[in-house]
């Protein structure tokens, strides 16, 4: 037994339908031009000139996020923090923040790298015979995020205010990671460790196959219910009138 619906509540329904599939096709192009244009301005902040100390504190960290600063002052290695489970290269890793005390400002919070777990100790003590730093790295405002402290003792995110809870000096806001702008994403780790760099913001979610989607199941609604509507007429008019 085939269930018909009368025109009347099949035509509301199949329009509903319709204008419902369109507009997430819709807001999929929107959100695609809204990636994109993130993506241009961020890769135009980082192709702009490195921002000294004194200019990056001063600006709020949601106009400093993917600037490049260079950045001098000491490292307290009394007072590091681990990331935990980072995978790289097939790799079971981790990453060391290390807090850089700034000359009369608030100290900032530094990750300086991934290294694998096996190599904790060395990377570890080749990083702390540092007493004073002088680095390059790309500035991130990340309070849209929290982290915890996990019971092994790492942390689940690179996040200053988190971190700085403990601390017994003011640290900024925003952190930066270490090292220079990756062309291409490694293979194989490098020789020297810790793994240092970032990569540009690459927004890999297919919004316009998304959207495509959308548009042809709105496209095959209108079809189908064309060909139903057809057939449903053609059958009325093949029924002979009872007499």
């Amino acid at each position: 037994m085939t269930l018909r619906l009368p025109p009347r509540v099949m035509i509301p329904a199949l329009v509903f339908g319709f204008l419902f599939l369109a507009a997430l096709g819709v807001w999929q192009l929107g959100r695609h031009d809204f990636k994109q244009d993130l993506e241009d301005r961020r890769d135009a902040a980082i192709a702009a000139a490195p921002l000294d100390a004194a200019t990056a504190v001063a600006l709020p960290p949601e106009e400093l996020d993917y600037r490049r600063v260079r950045l001098d002052g000491r490292w307290d290695f009394e007072h590091t923090f681990t990331l935990g489970n980072r995978f790289r290269f097939s790799i079971l890793g981790e990453e060391l923040v290390v807090p850089l005390l700034l000359d009369g400002r608030a100290a900032v919070l530094v990750n300086r790298g991934w290294y694998p777990t096996s190599e904790r100790d060395r990377v570890v003590a080749l990083l702390s015979a540092e007493a004073a730093g002088s680095i390059e790295g790309l500035a991130r405002d990340l309070s849209p995020v929290t982290a915890t402290l996990t019971a092994a003792g790492t942390w689940t995110r690179f996040h200053p205010p988190s971190m700085a809870a403990g601390l017994s000096y003011p640290v900024q806001p925003w952190g930066v990671i270490e090292g220079r702008l990756i062309e291409r994403a490694l293979l194989a780790p490098p020789a020297a460790l810790p793994v240092q760099g970032y990569l540009a913001f690459d927004d890999d979610v297919a919004h316009l196959e998304y959207a495509v989607t959308w548009f042809g199941l709105a496209i095959t609604l209108v079809v189908t219910a064309y060909l139903r509507l057809w057939r449903i007429r053609g059958d009325a008019e093949d029924t002979p009138p009872s007499s």
